[in-house]
């Protein structure tokens, strides 16, 4: 694609999958774009990747190949011990329209094993991290209906609450400090994760 720098990639290919809305590709210019990130792979580090994967997978139809879609997620999973707490919420946002069991089931385990990590993240940038969190692990998680027919914990609610649990003290100690649109996220992932104890959490 001309002299187009591979690092200018990632931010080209979110703003043409995601602002444009350019999915179906009448141009070729997902052909091109496909073939130039597949000679640069190894040269992107974890966030690229997953802003690149995001963008790819966010919307349907979904954009470039499956193979070059499943190398991307290859590398972030090769790395997934090493992401740090921002790019561990973002990756599994790439989950929404993915649902991709392996990803769901390694991002909880990460959930709950860096909780701590997460928890001190919210003491230095603000609430609205956790917020984050608890509304990416709502709007990514397996759905109640698919979970019997794929393995894991069937009772969804009692996991939104083991999740809200890890949370809800810190964010009702700063919930002034939340921006308008963290309240707004807050709400709509409580309604959405259908967690029944919502007045006890708002009157706290």
């Amino acid at each position: 694609m001309g002299d187009l720098h591979f690092k200018e990639l990632p931010k080209l290919v979110m703003r043409l999958a995601k602002d444009l809305s350019y999915r179906k590709d009448v141009q070729g210019l997902w052909r091109d774009l496909e073939r130039t990130i597949n000679n640069s792979l190894h040269m992107f580090n974890s966030s690229e990747l997953i802003m690149m994967y995001y963008a790819m997978i966010f919307k349907f139809p979904k954009a470039c190949s499956q193979p070059t879609r499943e190398a991307i997620l290859k590398l972030i999973m090769d790395d997934f011990d090493l992401l740090t707490i921002d790019e561990l919420v973002f990756f599994i946002m790439t989950n929404t329209n993915n649902r991709k069991l392996k990803v769901f089931e390694r991002w909880m385990a990460a959930l709950k094993s860096r909780s701590e990590e997460i928890l001190r993240a919210a003491d230095q940038k603000g609430p609205e991290v956790l917020v984050n969190y608890f509304y990416a692990y709502v709007t990514a998680r397996i759905p109640p209906f698919d979970r019997k027919t794929r393995g894991i914990e069937q009772n969804a609610l009692k996991e939104a609450n083991e999740v809200l649990e890890m949370f809800v003290d810190k964010i009702t100690d700063k919930f002034d400090q939340l921006t308008i649109e963290a309240i707004y996220r807050l709400g709509s992932a409580l309604e959405n994760s259908k967690i029944q104890n919502v007045n006890e959490l708002y009157s706290r």
